[in-house]
């Protein structure tokens, strides 16, 4: 990911993918940019951290006042009520990005070339 593609977001910070429970919707080795600034509509998907202290990525479903639904992020059809008390974030997924195995990218000249 180049800083180009971040120029309009200030603030940020990424989560790795491990595990394949995600799968096919992500993989394993992928980084998620995460964007707390960014209110997230239903529909996003969301990284939400708990009280408990667990960490998921879900898909953000209806705002139910005291409680919102978070929706399984491989099928969206499965959904939870969560009480907002147990919710310590719930914020915005903006982009992904999947680093290339034995890239030499970001090394060498402008061609890629070493010195």
């Amino acid at each position: 990911m180049s800083a180009a593609c971040m120029n309009d977001i200030s603030d940020y910070y990424t989560v790795r993918i491990t595990g394949d429970e995600l799968t096919p919707r992500y993989r394993a080795g992928e980084i998620l940019v995460v964007t707390p600034g960014r209110e997230p509509a239903p529909g996003c998907d969301v990284f939400v951290v708990m009280k408990d202290g667990s960490r998921s990525v879900k898909v953000l479903g209806d705002d139910l006042g005291n409680a919102v639904q978070l929706c399984n992020a491989v099928n969206p059809h499965l959904a939870t009520v969560v009480a907002r008390n147990e919710i310590v974030s719930i914020h915005r997924i903006a982009s992904r990005y999947t680093p290339q195995e034995n890239s030499d990218r970001g090394h060498g000249g402008p061609d890629g070339e070493r010195a």
